[in-house]
């Protein structure tokens, strides 16, 4: 492969990791203040902006991670499948980035102290929020990897 070209693969993986990352913290962060204002704490606005600032800051290093290990088999698995079913390309990234967080959140509940790593996956309504967040984040890598101009794909309808 090119250097060129695994350059550009390099860098839309990292943009999908960042994206699909930042996108579940704020999304895990929005279901943990729910669940708190469910028990009747009150929560200001500024205080709802500072902890999603705050979990920006210490939660998406960690989300990163395992987003970015998910990828690591998703990818070239969605890659291979796209080779021979081309029109599926970027719904096999989906449904691969979709699903792949669903493993890699219950590898990591089974290997983690606590019950769940990450609170807003107790329910299905945040594990599903925050595996649309990958699969988002999956489909931009699919969408990304086909392009070589940055300024062609952003002109581009979706």
């Amino acid at each position: 492969m090119q250097t060129t070209k695994l350059w550009h693969r390099f860098c839309w993986f990292c943009l999908a990791v960042l994206t699909a990352a930042v996108l579940g913290s704020i999304l895990q962060t929005q279901f943990n203040l729910a669940a708190l204002v469910e028990l009747g704490v009150g929560i200001s606005w500024q205080d709802w902006l500072v902890t999603i600032g705050k979990d920006l800051i210490s939660f998406t290093p960690t989300l990163a991670i395992i987003i970015a290990v998910e990828y690591l088999f998703v990818f070239p698995l969605g890659t291979f499948i796209a080779r021979h079913y081309p029109k599926s390309n970027q719904w096999v990234f989906f449904v691969g980035g979709f699903v792949g967080l669903w493993v890699a959140l219950w590898v990591v509940d089974a290997i983690a102290p606590m019950p769940t790593l990450i609170a807003a996956t107790r329910d299905w309504p945040g594990t599903l929020a925050i595996m649309l967040a990958a699969a988002f984040g999956s489909w931009l890598y699919a969408r990304g990897r086909q392009h070589r101009d940055p300024l062609k794909f952003a002109g581009e309808p979706l």
